[in-house]
């Protein structure tokens, strides 16, 4: 069953319209709001918690008001014990039901300082918003793909056929694909994580060596370190931080394109391909290349430095050479890998529910056959070509041509001869 929480002055009219498109998806039996559901005589607060006790999602309306409401007295609604709102959503906390805050236009998220200590938890879910029209459709569908997973929906009725949910479902989880892969190139952005490595190695290596910390104490800390990048320091930085800063996105990304079915899995291998060039960016290997700078270099720089150079010429080294390897090997590729996931979500947008179900039921094995992941693309771009049309299908495979040029060996190597790496990290 689905549990629809709500406060009547607040959204009653967007509980009813949504209740509506509910009762068609999921059926009647399935949905409970309560001015529909409670007999005359029949106690509220029993039917509300008999109800909540057989829900297995609670979806909560957060309205302009929600939150702020103010009872006679004066104070805020949702901080009275007995409010039913808060009644209903500590029930469902404590059942640990699939609870989702709906954000209904002109409502915000919840946050913790205007909830309640038992309704906390609710700042920390992630919201879907439901906006008037002309989106109002197209948001309850991407919402109703989420609720799908927990109710089942009812078969198609006689005389017109139910919302597909695997098609809600792919168009869902592409949209959301896309938007994952939008943020993981903006945070990859100039390089910003190597370059936030190399500067933090650049402090760590300041405070470790504490009063010491001289060019004589440095150049003694480099030969007894062997070299910068062999050093204690910066492999127990790069093992302890710098993936922390990645992994979690990176597997977010991973793991929804993962989820992509039949032909849409081309979509995923994109993704995995952006993957590996950004693993490839944070491996390491990489990070030796940037750190790499000989004895000889170092002790030449730091031999006339006044102390108070010292940090600000081992800072720039480091990080000289962080920006500059990430804009030789990785600053054009990335944006274009994410461009062409974009272009796929764009091309799958635009297509109606009987074309997406084509591309659904695209053969994948020969494009997956390919023996790289950008030849298995343009295989897809030219399987897919009668459903996308020619233009889309050309934009995507000028869009792969683009990608496999960028990834080249021979690219890299001149982009890499024109920029001023610090004496190393040349390929």
């Amino acid at each position: 069953m689905i549990f629809v929480s709500y406060r009547r002055a607040d959204s009653g009219y967007a509980a009813g319209r949504l209740c509506d498109r509910l009762r068609d998806a999921f059926g009647a039996e399935n949905v409970f709001k309560d001015v529909d559901d409670i007999r005359p005589g029949e106690r509220f607060e029993d039917v509300l918690r008999a109800a909540l006790a057989k829900a297995r999602v609670t979806l909560a309306l957060i309205g302009p008001t929600w939150s702020t409401a103010r009872g006679d007295d004066g104070e805020r609604r949702l901080f009275a014990p007995k409010d039913y709102v808060r009644m209903e959503l500590e029930a469902a906390l404590a059942l640990q039901h699939l609870l989702i805050p709906v954000v209904l236009s002109g409502g915000e998220p919840p946050a913790e300082d205007d909830l309640p200590a038992s309704l906390r938890p609710l700042a920390g879910l992630q919201s879907a918003f439901v906006r008037t029209d002309p989106d109002f459709h197209r948001d309850v569908d991407r919402l109703f793909a989420h609720v799908a997973r927990v109710v089942p929906r009812v078969a198609a009725r006689a005389g017109g056929a139910a919302p597909s949910g695997a098609l809600v479902e792919a168009r869902t989880e592409l949209e959301e694909l896309v938007a994952d892969v939008s943020k993981l190139a903006h945070t990859m952005n100039q390089g910003n994580v190597l370059i936030l490595g190399a500067t933090e190695v650049s402090d760590y290596i300041r405070e470790s060596l504490g009063s010491s910390y001289t060019a004589e104490g440095f150049a003694d800390w480099l030969e007894a370190e062997s070299s910068l990048v062999d050093s204690a320091v910066v492999k127990g930085w790069f093992r302890s931080s710098l993936w922390m800063k990645l992994d979690e996105l990176l597997d977010s990304v991973k793991r929804r394109g993962g989820e992509c079915r039949g032909g849409l899995r081309l979509v995923g291998t994109c993704v995995d391909l952006l993957v590996a060039v950004i693993r490839d960016a944070y491996s390491p290997e990489t990070f030796r290349r940037i750190l790499t700078l000989p004895k000889d270099v170092w002790r030449r720089q730091l031999a006339n430095a006044r102390e108070a150079e010292l940090q600000r010429i081992v800072n720039d080294n480091l990080v000289g050479n962080a920006a500059a390897y990430y804009v030789a090997r990785y600053e054009e590729a990335v944006p274009a890998i994410a461009a062409l996931v974009q272009a796929f979500g764009s091309a799958v947008d635009t297509l109606s529910d009987s074309d997406l179900q084509r591309v659904l039921a695209l053969p994948t094995a020969a494009a997956e056959a390919e023996p790289t992941r950008t030849a298995s693309l343009r295989r897809f771009a030219a399987d897919a070509r009668e459903i996308l049309g020619d233009e889309v299908s050309g934009t995507l495979a000028a869009g792969i041509d683009d990608v496999e040029r960028l990834l080249s060996k021979e690219h890299a190597a001149e982009r890499l001869r024109a920029l001023p790496l610090r004496g190393g990290g040349r390929d």
